[in-house]
């Protein structure tokens, strides 16, 4: 034990804690974008996402769905300059489904900020609903 303290303790402490510093970041830096899906289904269990490559910062999901409607494949890149100022902020696209987006997305203190939104969906995908017994047609463009 006294050895240890010797190795880590004095001189070497620096090192070892810009070490140690080093290792978290590049372990974050190369998370895979799968700890994303899993967040993201852990939130929303009406969420389906069949696949998860990249990694946290910059990644993709295919074969998206939520409550039964194929949303098609979701790639977002995250700004880590926005986590400075206490924001999650990230460009989102999806398409090859009922979506087909693309967006700015910031997540803040309880509060979801959307905007540059370019988005067309297929009310098609939605058929099951219905308002006033008519069913959904058509394409609901923002």
């Amino acid at each position: 034990m006294k050895r240890l303290k010797a190795i880590i303790g004095g001189e070497n402490r620096a090192l070892w804690i810009a070490g140690a510093a080093a290792f978290f970041v590049g372990a974050v830096a190369t998370a895979p974008a799968s700890l994303a899906a899993a967040a993201a289904k852990a939130q929303n269990p009406l969420l389906e996402i069949g696949g998860a490559e990249g990694t946290i910062w910059r990644g993709a999901f295919s074969d998206v769905s939520h409550d039964g409607i194929y949303l098609g494949a979701v790639s977002y890149r995250l700004h880590p300059l926005a986590l400075l100022t206490g924001r999650l902020a990230a460009d989102a696209t999806a398409n090859g489904g009922a979506l087909s987006a693309k967006a700015r997305i910031s997540f803040s203190s309880g509060a979801i900020d959307i905007s540059d939104v370019d988005a067309r969906f297929n009310l098609a995908a939605i058929r099951r609903y219905t308002v006033f017994g008519y069913r959904y047609q058509g394409v609901a463009s923002l």
